[in-house]
């Protein structure tokens, strides 16, 4: 018996030779429109379900760094249970703060106008 008419009966010639066109996708970069000191690595990127520190380009890696003193001196010494709902403009001012500290305007600038860089960036930061 031959092995081809062993191939399922659904299946039609033409269908072999039909190309599928590629979709168009979806700009999936989350850097896209932003400078490139403002750049991350995404979770998605590294494979991992959180965002790496060590991954992180230098002035981002720097600016997390110095926001993650400040939210554990904030944690010890001012408000040791903040509410969810002031942690997103917390993340955001700490972020911002930081970063214009060293004078890295992007990522201030990125902190304030992006919430899905800021949300990608908050465990990080968060100690809870």
């Amino acid at each position: 018996m031959e092995r081809h008419k062993e191939a399922p009966r659904w299946k039609k010639e033409s269908d072999k030779t039909h190309k599928k066109k590629p979709h168009a996708k979806a700009s999936t970069d989350v850097n896209e429109g932003w400078p490139k000191k403002a750049h991350y690595v995404s979770a998605r990127e590294t494979g991992s379900r959180t965002l790496s520190l060590k991954a992180q380009p230098r002035h981002l890696r720097e600016v997390l760094k110095d926001a993650i003193r400040v939210a554990e001196g904030d944690l010890l010494f001012v408000d040791g249970f903040p509410s969810a709902i002031e942690l997103d403009g917390y993340y955001k001012g700490v972020i911002k703060k930081c970063a214009r500290e060293r004078d890295y305007t992007e990522i201030a600038r990125r902190s304030s106008k992006d919430s899905e860089f800021r949300e990608a960036i908050a465990p990080v930061v968060s100690l809870t």
